[in-house]
């Protein structure tokens, strides 16, 4: 329906119309891009790439109507670009989305617009942080986060895009080893979402949780590089533990704050699941450990069914947990998706290729990768795409216990 409104308002060379239909087609790419690349959402992706390519091509129309919208100066044009580079990745489509994000970058260089090219360069980098390429993604976030930075002192409207950007800048300090320059900016980032939104905003509970990620991360290091320098237990561990106790605390808190203030939905239930999934880590036993892996599975499965990434990978940790504790039996059932909970929602019914989505309830035809023993494939071919385009950036070996668990806030960057 939004592309037949645009044809129509295009054929009658009102660009007012377009725009506002473009402002719309923007807030349903938001949402479409927002629910990822599930079985269930990917046709939807394709009819929303194909929209979003619509709109944007009504801006380089060279009848005139381009001209037009360009003198409204649209924001939606840039957003539109912003998601539809989403949407590109979530299909697979990484060089061509690469390939947009380049020229659009250096077009916003030559017109000298700041906003501008601080949008497109944020874009960027989170298409390269979605790869696992932080250190490419650094100097682009960066330079993103200063463009804001200078933008806010002239309009606090632009406060809220700072923030963002410094909190992805934190993010790939953290992924690259770097917690102690990190811990600061989560630090600064939450102190000032508490103060702006109050503590139970869904921004500061997100901010609460990058934050305890990177303290956890951090001790995990510490603890590393002491032990790998000393022979007998060092004297450090009271600091490691009381970095480990801080995380924990923060995850339970921010737990509670979100329990208490806002109904589940599928932006809450990947916040509550998140939390649950990074507060296994901070466990004080292997039982609370596997509870938390329980319950993040658990809202995993109902909110976003077993096929999804989310899914599997709470599935292959709580696996992995079962397994170290000499629980074989549960562990394969887990990872099979026929344990006890699993049976109770009804959610192990069927396979599905991590790459075409495609389906079978006879889970034998399809094959798992043998390194992290979760991702399952109905063909060879779906395998090599997938590996090529997303999961060799994602793949944990079976037992390693590796994972990551970050959130963004809002849907902004």
């Amino acid at each position: 329906a939004l592309r037949a409104a645009l044809r129509r308002a295009a054929q009658a060379g009102d660009a007012r119309e377009v725009s506002a239909v473009a402002n719309v087609a923007r807030f349903v790419l938001e949402r479409v891009s927002a629910d990822g690349g599930t079985a269930a959402n990917r046709p939807t992706l394709v009819a929303a790439e194909a929209l979003a390519s619509e709109a944007l091509a009504h801006w380089g129309d060279a009848g005139g109507l381009g001209d037009a919208l360009w003198s409204l100066k649209a924001q939606e044009h840039l957003l539109i670009k912003g998601h539809r580079m989403e949407i590109l990745r979530l299909l697979g489509r990484l060089t061509e989305a690469e390939a947009a994000s380049r020229e659009d970058i250096a077009h916003a260089r030559e017109s000298r617009d700041e906003k501008d090219l601080a949008m497109m360069l944020s874009f960027r980098a989170t298409a390269l942080m979605n790869r696992g390429k932080y250190a490419k993604a650094e100097p682009l976030v960066k330079e993103a986060m200063e463009l804001y930075e200078r933008a806010a002192e002239r309009d606090k409207a632009y406060r809220h895009n700072y923030l963002a950007l410094k909190d992805n800048y934190a993010t790939v300090l953290q992924r690259q080893g770097r917690e102690d320059e990190a811990e600061p900016l989560f630090r600064e980032v939450l102190r000032v979402h508490r103060a702006q939104l109050g503590k139970a905003h869904l921004t500061t509970i997100s901010a609460m949780n990058n934050l305890a990620l990177c303290v956890k991360d951090r001790a995990i290091l510490f603890l590393k590089d002491r032990l790998n320098s000393a022979a007998q237990p060092p004297p450090e561990m009271e600091a490691f533990s009381e970095m480990i106790i801080e995380a924990r605390r923060i995850f339970m808190e921010a737990t509670r704050l979100l329990e208490a203030n806002h109904p589940l939905d599928g932006h809450t239930a990947s916040i509550a699941a998140t939390l649950a999934g990074n507060l296994a880590s901070c466990a004080a036993d292997g039982d609370e450990s596997a509870r938390c892996l329980r319950k993040a599975l658990a809202i995993s499965r109902e909110h976003f069914g077993p096929g999804h990434n989310a899914t599997r990978g709470y599935q292959g940790k709580l696996a992995q947990l079962l397994l170290s504790g000499g629980d074989k039996a549960g562990a394969r059932a887990v990872r099979k998706g026929k344990d006890a909970e699993a049976a109770a929602g009804g959610s192990a019914a069927a396979r599905e290729c991590a790459w075409c989505h495609k389906k079978d309830a006879d889970s034998a035809k399809f094959k798992v990768c043998s390194r992290c023993r979760i991702s399952a494939y109905c063909s060879a071919k779906c395998q090599r795409q997938h590996w090529k385009a997303a999961h060799k950036h994602e793949c944990v070996e079976w037992g390693s216990g590796d994972g990551v668990g970050k959130l963004t806030g809002a849907r902004s960057a």
